[in-house]
């Protein structure tokens, strides 16, 4: 019966699926229990967009940031995970200057670049 609702839907969790999640006839006590889910949920989905849009305006706003986002599949998120990741590790070494080793695959065979993302004195 619920499977059969939901056939034609890729994604349930998606605005059609959730639509129609909200609207089904359950027993009372199951529909109220889905409505606190499905307000969790949207409660989720606001704070990660607020967190997606922070760390967009971080990583726009960082030299260092913006370096490393040149390098294919380095987004955002990726770019201000790498360089707190960093400065903490340079935090404990005492060092002034940091490099990374960015490891990909093409076409089978690895590759590595490095870049230095934080010169002396900067």
């Amino acid at each position: 019966m619920l499977q059969s609702e939901f056939e034609d839907i890729s994604d349930i969790f998606g605005v059609e699926g959730l639509e129609r999640l909200a609207n089904l006839e359950l027993p009372h006590k199951d529909s109220v229990m889905l409505a606190m889910f499905l307000n969790e949920l949207e409660l989720y989905a606001e704070q990660h967009d607020q967190l997606e849009r922070e760390i967009n305006i971080a990583a726009s706003n960082d030299e260092d940031c913006k370096l490393l986002m040149t390098i294919p599949g380095i987004g955002p998120f990726v770019a201000v995970t790498i360089k707190a990741r960093i400065r903490r590790h340079n935090k404990v070494r005492g060092q002034e200057k940091a490099c990374i080793i960015c490891w990909g695959c093409t076409e089978g065979e690895q590759f590595r670049r490095l870049c230095v993302i934080s010169q002396p004195g900067r």
